[in-house]
């Protein structure tokens, strides 16, 4: 299906429910592309919140419900260390990240507030921060990480996790790799400190654009 569909999504997932109701959803898909805000397309930075953030949204509104009736399920996000800082030329990624994030701790607190009385208790919520992983989606910045030295994942060190989230039936936050949880301080720590580590990453994601 075109996550940047809310029709097509719709359509999948109606035909699904036809003949089963998912008990987990891995809101996975993303997309990303390194450029600087003022070589954003407009048709890009609507795709890339589309497939990054709307997709979810549209997804948990479809099939949370079904998992509250049969008080079963578990949603997870797929997010990005990316959601605790910002990197010079992933503007709109780091945005969709923070987004994800921003909406994963509000569904925890809808479940257990505002649906605690229709099943949702009963629904498991995770959220994934994994550092990059060499997949398509570091494609137009991977030379630059690998020059740079920075760590790269491979997509079974994301998945094995994500698993084992999922087969250990409770909700939480996975960072990949487990030592990451400290970039979670990035937004605690002194404002000078912060921007001088943010300031570390810029060598991993730059490319030359010209206008």
């Amino acid at each position: 299906m075109d996550l940047s569909s809310t029709d097509s999504i719709t359509s999948t997932v109606s035909a699904v429910l036809e003949k089963n109701t998912p008990t987990v959803l891995i809101n996975n898909a993303g997309i990303a592309q390194a450029h600087t805000i003022l070589h954003t397309s407009e048709s890009y930075l609507s795709k890339i919140f589309a497939v990054n953030v709307l997709s979810h949204f549209t997804l948990i509104r479809l099939l949370l419900p079904k998992m509250m009736a049969q008080r079963k399920g578990h949603i997870v996000s797929l997010a990005s260390m990316a959601s605790y800082t910002g990197c010079a030329n992933l503007a709109d990624y780091c945005a969709t990240k923070a987004a994800v994030l921003g909406m994963h701790e509000s569904l925890v607190q809808e479940l257990q507030h505002r649906y605690e009385d229709k099943g949702g208790h009963c629904i498991q919520v995770s959220i994934v921060h994994p550092l990059w992983a060499r997949t398509p989606l570091i494609g137009s910045w991977e030379p630059e990480l690998n020059k740079s030295g920075a760590p790269v994942l491979t997509a079974d060190e994301v998945a094995s996790k994500v698993v084992r989230q999922v087969l250990n039936g409770r909700s939480g936050s996975v960072f990949v790799p487990e030592k990451m949880w400290t970039g979670t301080l990035l937004r605690v720590l002194p404002d000078w400190v912060a921007l001088h580590t943010r300031g570390g990453f810029s060598a991993s994601t730059h490319i030359v654009e010209k206008d």
